[in-house]
Order: structure tokens, then sequence, then C-alpha cells
């Protein structure tokens, strides 16, 4: 009896050690996972009253608002990235049998605005992105052409959405940062 009760609990330290050290591996290995220290106060100092005096006696200048960026004039080294997340599974056809396709979708704007809308609206935009990747074929995704339509057609339909709910396409492009096909 004392040798069942002994090979049980020696059975469950073992099961116990290869949960904690799995645990412990996959939270080194993703970082996502890890714990995020909390951001540091912000202590907000004491203007002094002369100091207001001068920043309400400039004037406004309507021109200086950065965050407004019109359409055609896009600079490259302003571009702001916004990652979907999570990333997109959904079930495709190949002829007769079912297939996965996830994808990581990036989308570039070129405000600090228009990447707030687009977070926004996200919830939209993510429901036609999954319809829209839901309807491909395999076959055609294999290839570099398919891909390429999928990613104008993932821009157009992001663009459709954020011109009805915010009034403006706002994302100039679209990007694959995984898609894989299984």
């Amino acid at each position: 009896m004392k040798k069942i009760l002994l090979l049980v609990v020696g059975a469950i330290v073992l099961v116990v050690a290869a949960v904690l050290s799995t645990l412990a591996f996959v939270k080194a290995t993703n970082p996502e996972l890890s714990a995020v220290e909390p951001p540091a106060p912000v202590v907000e100092e004491p203007v002094a009253e002369e100091e207001q005096a001068v920043d309400e006696e400039e004037p406004a200048d309507e021109t200086a608002n950065e965050d407004v960026v019109e359409e055609g004039q896009f600079d490259p080294n302003n571009a702001i990235y916004q990652d979907f997340h999570p990333s997109f599974v959904v079930n495709i056809t190949d002829g007769d049998r079912n297939r996965y396709l996830a994808l990581d979708v990036t989308a570039v704007g070129y405000s600090q605005r228009d990447i707030d809308a687009l977070r926004t609206h996200m919830p939209a935009i993510r429901n036609d992105l999954i319809t829209l990747f839901s309807s491909k074929d395999a076959s055609t995704l294999r290839t570099s052409e398919g891909k390429e339509a999928l990613r104008q057609e993932a821009l157009e339909v992001i663009r459709r959405v954020m011109e009805q709910k915010y009034g403006a396409p706002a994302i100039q492009e679209v990007y694959f940062s995984k898609f894989v096909i299984q």
C-alpha cells in the first residue's frame, strides 16, 4: 500500500513539475505573455501665471495641425503602422476539402487621428475582412498574384468601412506579415 501511495505522489509531483517548467518556457519565449509594467504616473507641474499669459497672447496658427494629412500628400517617413490583433484565422475551401487561412494584417496611415479612427472601427473592419478572407479558395491564394489581389481587396474593404464610419478612407496601405494556408 505504501508503494502505491509513493508512486501516486511521485507521479503527481512529476506532472506539476512538467506543467510549471512548460509555463516558464512558454512565458520566456513569448514576450506578449510577460508581465507588462504599468506606465509611470504623469505628474503635471504647475505653470507660472506669466507663462500662461504669454501662451494666451500668441495667435493660434490653424495650419499648424500636423494630424491633418491632405489627400495625395503622404510622407513615407511619417507612416504609422497598426497591427490587427488577434490574427485572422478563417476556413477556406480547396476543391472538396476545407483548409485554414491564418493571416496577420497591418494597416498604414499617416496621421494619428486616422489610426485612432481605425482602432475605433476595428470590429466592423474585422467583420468585413473575415467575410472577405473566408470567401477565398486556397488554390487562388497559393499564387503571388492571388495574395496580391487579396491584399488589394483587403485595402478596399478597410477604406470602404472607414469612409462609411469615419468619413474618409484614412488608410493608404495594407500588408500581410503572416500568411499561412494549412
